[in-house]
């Protein structure tokens, strides 16, 4: 299967960052995700359709992200993260079409 990872888009991560530096320090990690997990494969999918692109996507559960073999856990937090709220779907009816 395809590599999960959580959809974050870019005003969530701000958000979160502008949080977080306003914040008390917590002295470790903080990690952030979006709001729903997709596979990597699905994320495409659904981009790609969204443009109207007719471009199929084939999964390869060996190929190489940044020259590491991805597992369906590589690209999900670990523990208790925050997450963002904007979800694939209402992102991508927020953006422009041409």
């Amino acid at each position: 299967s395809a590599a999960m990872g959580w959809n974050l888009a870019g005003e969530d991560v701000a958000a979160l960052v502008t949080d977080t530096v306003t914040a008390e320090p917590v002295n470790g990690r903080i990690e952030i995700a979006g709001p729903e997990a997709i596979g990597l494969d699905v994320l495409i999918k659904t981009v790609l359709a969204a443009d109207g692109d007719p471009r199929s996507v084939v999964a390869d559960p060996r190929a190489r992200y940044f020259n590491a073999e991805l597992t369906d856990t590589s690209l999900i937090p670990h523990g208790a993260a925050r997450l963002g709220r904007i979800r694939l779907a209402d992102w991508l009816s927020a953006q422009p079409r041409g």
